[in-house]
């Protein structure tokens, strides 16, 4: 990254502190000047966000340096005294960049030392897979914050995605082929692991609104030089795609997709409240198996008219999911397999055992399917 304006040179990059003294630092009191009156952006942040709700629990904030996380750390920086706010800040050095990663983590520090934050920053070593350098960088940065919270106490990870960031998502997920689930796109709220939960507060604000605002009080911040590289797809959707639809077909493009994520995430949400009914009467676990039963006598009083096929697989993918199997290579074949394997009689030719990617073995027994985790070979 580059910085935007004048900003904080000259420091050398800290390591990473442990837990306990992040803590204690965040209990102090800021000493802080009382800033001007609220900017109107602020007054938007404050009517959107649940903040005496958040302020139950400590919130970390994934604060990369680039504009948008670098304004989410000051409005939380602005209402910490107001609403008793206890902050702490997390910052992943990617090591992907050289010396440009280095003014990042150092461009973070300052900040967070300008306003009291305590801040937390590791130099992570991504683990190189057939999933993709970026994939494997999100992966390490979320696993980053995942630890930090925990080690902190801290309920919510605070994250910058913003109205673009939507429908970048949205469209992306149209391109590679999704569900209902994939058209809604990132929820604001969404639980990482456990206790954690990640929020996204800024998702309604565009990325011009933020520039306004860091414009406004004229606060620097860096700027990622490969976000500009056409060579990722998310990059080329932002920057050949977007603006090409837009031109050429719906000017209001944006303010459709947001449509369509609303209407999705909508639809998803009533999917997942019949898909958690139908989990509480057909599905047990004990001993590290998973059983389903579905013909369960408890079914037709929940479901007078069947349980629709899709709820099923929906139902097989929320045992996934929540039990920690892998999802990245359960593709169609393998979900309408499994399904079979739930739902068809007896004497169809469907397997009566099967070891699905991430050797997850599932065997039909009479009346139910048993999901269970094989140990490696």
């Amino acid at each position: 990254m580059t910085e935007n304006k004048p900003g904080f040179r000259g420091l050398r990059p800290e390591t990473e502190r442990g837990g306990k003294a992040l803590e204690q630092n965040a209990r102090k009191k800021p000493s802080l000047p009382v800033r001007r009156d609220r900017l109107p952006f602020e007054e938007r942040f404050l009517a959107e966000a649940p903040l005496s709700r958040w302020a139950d629990h400590p919130i970390l904030l994934a604060v990369s340096g680039g504009a948008d996380s670098v304004a989410l750390l000051r409005l939380f920086s602005y209402f910490r005294g107001e609403f008793g706010l206890r902050i702490f800040a997390a910052h992943a050095n990617h090591q992907l960049r050289g010396e440009d990663s280095d003014g990042d983590e150092t461009f973070v520090q300052e900040l967070c030392r300008r306003f009291e934050i305590p801040c937390a920053s590791r130099r992570l070593e991504i683990a190189r897979t057939s999933n993709g350098l970026e994939n494997d960088a999100r992966n390490a940065r979320y696993a980053f914050l995942r630890e930090t919270a925990e080690d902190l106490g801290c309920r919510y990870i605070a994250l910058a995605h913003h109205r673009d960031d939507q429908t970048e998502t949205i469209l992306h997920r149209i391109l590679r082929g999704t569900g209902v689930a994939g058209l809604a796109g990132m929820s604001r709220l969404r639980p990482l692991n456990g206790a954690v939960t990640l929020i996204r507060p800024m998702l309604t604000f565009s990325k011009l609104e933020i520039l306004d605002y860091l414009h406004s009080l004229g606060q620097p911040w860096r700027t990622d030089a490969s976000n500009f590289s056409t060579d990722l797809t998310r990059n080329r959707i932002r920057q050949e795609l977007l603006p090409k639809l837009r031109e050429d077909f719906n000017p209001q493009l944006d303010a459709a997709l947001l449509r369509l994520g609303t209407a999705a995430a909508e639809m998803q949400e009533m999917t997942d409240t019949l898909t958690r009914r139908l989990e509480e009467l057909c599905v047990s676990s004990a001993h590290g198996e998973i059983q389903i039963f579905p013909r369960t006598f408890a079914l037709s009083d929940a479901f007078p008219d069947g349980v629709p096929e899709f709820l099923w697989t929906e139902l097989l993918r929320r045992v996934w999911r929540e039990n920690g199997f892998p999802e990245r290579e359960m593709g169609r074949k393998e979900w309408l397999l499994l399904a079979q394997m739930l739902l068809g009689p007896n004497d169809s030719g469907i397997p009566q055992t099967h070891v699905f990617p991430g050797r997850i073995q599932a065997k039909r027994t009479s009346g139910s399917l048993r999901l269970t985790h094989l140990p490696p070979n």
